[in-house]
């Protein structure tokens, strides 16, 4: 019976590795408690569904293989949950935050990172998670690690994570237009982001690819590469 389920995954066809019944259940555990985590914000709803789908696109045409593909999406899904658990309050504050709330948010990621290495499967998770404060110009934490010394996982997850925090509203500013994101992204191309990675979500997010593998049931977790709400859609 397994084998016929995959048999039925076109990508399997395409040659693409596909994850191990465990490693499907497991995601579909994570994806189920990141989205609880996501549901008590509507500033940040389905932003973990959104976050993991499109690292894993755009580590895919980077040439990650399968299992570096799933550690860069349980990363996607999880990489908020330092937030949560250490940073509760800061995260839905009605304002920019003040320069030292902005350095103990800055911790964040470390602390995700430690709590994730401590399992096992979400261990390379972890690893993706801990680089992913890191800057292109060797300016970010924890590391100062500069250009190609990044993962190129924790490269990917950096400026997908960046691109859905630009165009999403915050309770204190209106979410950036996806030209307005994308002039923010270049702008800031070689020194907070991989220049290569910027030109390529901008060509992925600008041929509808960046959302061409979300599954219509989930709709309601991601907004449509023309700046729709799914819900608004689905009503017409």
């Amino acid at each position: 019976m397994n084998r016929n389920r995959r048999d039925r995954n076109p990508k399997a066809e395409g040659g693409e590795t596909v994850p191990s019944e465990k490693d499907q259940d497991l995601l579909r555990f994570v994806r189920l408690v990141a989205s609880a985590m996501d549901a008590g914000n509507p500033f940040t709803h389905g932003r973990a569904y959104r976050c993991s789908k499109q690292a894993r696109l755009l580590g895919m045409k980077c040439g990650l293989d399968a299992p570096a593909l799933l550690d860069l999406e349980y990363a996607g899904l999880l990489q908020d949950l330092g937030k949560r658990i250490v940073l509760h309050g800061m995260v839905q504050k009605a304002g920019p935050l003040e320069d030292h709330e902005r350095d103990r948010m800055a911790t964040h990621t470390s602390i995700n990172a430690q709590l994730l290495a401590e399992i096992p499967f979400l261990a390379g998770a972890a690893r993706v998670i801990g680089a992913s404060n890191e800057r292109f110009d060797g300016t970010g934490r924890p590391d100062a690690l500069a250009g190609e010394a990044i993962p190129l996982a924790s490269r990917v997850l950096t400026i997908v994570s960046a691109l859905d925090a630009m165009t999403s509203d915050r309770p204190y500013r209106e979410g950036l237009t996806a030209a307005e994101a994308f002039a923010e992204l270049r702008r800031e191309a070689g020194s907070r982001f991989d220049p290569k990675l910027v030109e390529t979500i901008i060509q992925l997010h600008q041929s509808g690819e960046l959302s061409a593998e979300f599954d219509p049931r989930d709709a309601v977790l991601y907004r449509y590469a023309d700046g729709e709400d799914a819900s608004s859609r689905d009503a017409a």
